[in-house]
């Protein structure tokens, strides 16, 4: 039993990857003891300057990693997500320490950016890692990157501008980032990732006003990407007040609205959709992104979702609108 096991572990020290030589994007902190703290140091050593601490099951963003000594291996790790302050972190005006591999555990498949070779380039692009080995990380169809580009962040805190996500990986155990996603995608003008996302079969239910009870437009997935790519203008009722027809694009619908912006999950929240009206709400959830208006008007987005097979799809978008 003991020879079967010392070879199993002599196989994985010859196929576990060289983290010196392609680190991991990101990693977990294990093998802490129960109420003590991985100490981060200002320096790859135990003789360091303390600059923080970690504490089991955190997770933190690895830039490189160093053999020490033949049985010491340390890593450059900073937070994990651009959007989390650096005193709750790492303490004030710390950007990254060092802290020994034993105590990490490297992960190589997440969301990355990608640091672009042209500095004038517009807007942050950012992929889905599936995997990196010599300094060369995969990503979807077949692309191939040199992980010294790639940095891993947080995807759901509004960092990047384009995302290219593999299929597989849509599943959203937190529903409010699949809402998150859709606005984003909405006033971004993000089609083919809406198309994706509009239910296979009941396709999608929009309306200007704020239940579905008037004037909704209903679009399959490929109708919705055919009228939002042509610009052809919709009619969506008339205005409350004084009575003006509404004429709309899908493009100039959602940009209408665009003040409807919720960098974070916590501006979203779940509401009974029985009072939008919805037809056939049975199986159905409802969220709402709170608009961040100051004047004395506001709109809050609506989105409707309903589970088909393992995943959940957008069938209805509405906007809560109120004026004083």
């Amino acid at each position: 039993m003991r020879f079967i096991l010392a070879i199993f572990l002599l196989f994985g020290l010859l196929f576990a990857k060289d983290i010196t030589k392609t680190p991991p994007l990101k990693a977990l902190v294990i093998n802490v003891p129960k109420g003590d703290v991985l100490n981060i140091r200002a320096k790859p050593s135990y003789r360091s300057k303390k600059v923080f601490f970690l504490k089991n099951s955190e997770v933190v963003s690895v830039n490189r990693c160093i053999k020490v000594s033949k049985k010491s291996t340390w890593c450059n790790i900073e937070p994990f997500g651009f959007f989390r302050y650096k005193d709750s972190n790492f303490g004030r005006n710390i950007d990254s320490g060092w802290v020994n591999a034993k105590y990490l555990k490297p992960i190589y498949k997440t969301y990355a950016s990608v640091e672009e070779d042209d500095p004038n380039a517009e807007g942050v692009s950012c992929v889905y890692v599936l995997n990196c080995k010599n300094k060369i990380c995969n990503i979807l169809n077949e692309v191939s990157i040199k992980r010294s580009k790639l940095k891993a962040f947080d995807p759901y805190g509004g960092y990047c501008d384009y995302i290219a996500l593999p299929w597989k990986f849509q599943k959203y155990k937190d529903l409010r980032f699949l809402v998150l996603d859709i606005q984003k995608w909405t006033n971004l003008g993000y089609v083919d990732k809406m198309k994706q996302r509009i239910h296979p079969k009941n396709g999608i239910l929009i309306t200007y006003y704020t239940t579905f009870a008037r004037f909704n437009k209903h679009f399959s997935a490929s109708s919705f990407a055919k009228f939002y790519e042509n610009g052809k203008k919709i009619y969506w009722g008339v205005s409350e007040g004084r009575g003006d027809k509404i004429y709309l694009s899908l493009e100039e619908f959602f940009s209408k609205f665009h003040n409807v912006n919720a960098p974070y999950k916590d501006s979203i929240k779940r509401v009974n959709l029985s009072r939008y009206g919805f037809p056939n709400p049975k199986g159905k959830v409802a969220y709402k992104i709170k608009s961040l208006h100051k004047d004395n008007s506001w709109v809050d987005m609506v989105v409707v979702l309903q589970k088909y097979k393992e995943h959940y799809y957008v069938v209805g978008i509405l906007f809560d609108r109120w004026s004083i």
